[in-house]
């Protein structure tokens, strides 16, 4: 995986186009290791088209740029996961969803 945020020992939450398994779990007593905390199972909203999401991490500020060292934040508008542009990365829309500026100009992995 290249970037993403842990959910707990065994598993991150990333993007889809920056996805792969870790190898090993992740040392979660570790002081340098944080977590998100994620909703409730039992919520009854999910995401839909003209929600946004918000994306926050230590990312990339352009294209083969140095990781920021301050906190980032971007919203970016949900998409159908039948668009044409979200087709190809959303492989279980009851546990994935995609957001993001067809037209680019703000982004995330």
């Amino acid at each position: 995986m290249k970037y993403g945020t842990l959910i707990n020992n065994k598993y991150a939450l990333t993007a889809a186009h920056c996805f792969n398994k870790l190898r090993n779990n992740v040392d979660i007593n570790d002081s340098n290791i944080g977590f998100i905390c994620l909703l409730q199972n039992n919520m009854s909203t999910y995401t839909y088209e003209s929600m946004n999401g918000i994306a926050i991490g230590w990312e990339l500020l352009q294209q083969d740029a140095l990781l920021s060292y301050t906190l980032q934040q971007v919203q970016l508008p949900v998409i159908s996961y039948t668009n044409e542009y979200c087709r190809n990365v959303v492989y279980d829309n009851i546990i994935q969803f995609c957001a993001d500026f067809i037209q680019g100009g703000k982004d995330t992995c």
